[in-house]
């Protein structure tokens, strides 16, 4: 597989996969750009945090897998390779992910972790609105579903991180493009 061919497939996954991504720094935009996210940062339970680093252990596991497989696949052309064999089973992982760390919630009891844990389901729709768009060709419109994804994924790092998720700060990308390529 040559690199452009993975180059094109990694910039059309971006958006599935940097939602996925948690941690990261202290600050980003709202929802409409205008003003900091706030969220009190609080401590959530140990074992809540033990949990949730090992479903962020496992999905960089699992990613790692996805982007060898989509390797070895033989995919005949860009766009195959990025629905077939990245997008739709990283939303697979995502979609699982979200519905381990939701499941932690009532555990945790703890606001920073709740809204971490929310934080999935816009990233979801979202994602699977992008996974239409690219299906019907739609590409202004996956363009600009992918900007939104970006943003949320970007929201989602900093309430990982304020919820004490160190094993979270993970760039998903990064370790499917990698293993993808390698």
């Amino acid at each position: 597989m040559n690199g452009l061919r993975i180059g094109i497939a990694a910039g059309l996954v971006l958006c599935l996969l940097a939602l996925a991504s948690c941690g990261g720094d202290e600050s980003t935009t709202s929802a409409g750009g205008q003003g900091e996210t706030s969220v009190a940062a609080e401590s959530t339970p140990a074992p809540v945090v033990a949990k949730a680093n090992l479903y962020c252990v496992r999905m960089l596991q699992a990613v790692s897998v996805v982007g060898r497989r989509a390797q070895e696949a033989g995919y005949e052309s860009a766009r195959e390779l990025t629905m077939k064999g990245l997008a739709e089973p990283g939303m697979k992982l995502i979609k699982e992910l979200a519905r381990n760390q939701q499941a932690l919630q009532e555990e945790a009891d703890s606001a920073s972790f709740d809204v971490y844990a929310a934080s999935f389901d816009p990233i979801i729709v979202l994602g699977e609105q992008w996974l239409q768009a690219q299906r019907k060709l739609d590409f202004e419109r996956a363009d600009r579903l992918e900007e939104l994804l970006t943003d949320r994924g970007a929201e989602q790092q900093v309430l990982a991180q304020r919820a004490g998720l160190a094993k979270c700060s993970v760039d998903f990308l990064d370790a499917m493009v990698r293993s993808a390529t390698s």
